[in-house]
């Protein structure tokens, strides 16, 4: 969670709303991270997941390398869960991690 936080916090521009919502699903527990900040590329979106991928840097305004989303699949797949990405550039993004209870 403190990845998808981190990240939501350094692409909402000031102004901007970050939600996080705990909900139940069945055997599931369900944490969302929602944002209202640049959003992502469909193109880019696919490969978000993979450690060290980086969208261009020209279009963001915060330093990394790119490992934080990589180590939330990998936490993901150690808790027996799956995470899932939804965005809009322009909009904001919206990631959902289930865990099994």
């Amino acid at each position: 969670m403190r990845n998808l936080v981190d990240n939501a916090i350094k692409y909402t521009p000031e102004g901007g709303t970050i939600t996080l919502s705990l909900f139940r699903d069945g055997d599931w527990a369900c944490l969302e991270v929602s944002d209202t900040g640049i959003g992502i590329a469909p193109e880019h979106l696919s490969h978000i997941f993979d450690r060290f991928y980086r969208v261009d840097e020209a279009r963001t305004r915060v330093a990394g390398i790119g490992a934080g989303i990589g180590h939330c699949q990998e936490h993901r797949g150690a808790a027996r869960g799956r995470i899932a990405a939804a965005s809009e550039p322009g909009k904001g993004s919206r990631f959902t991690v289930w865990l099994k209870l």
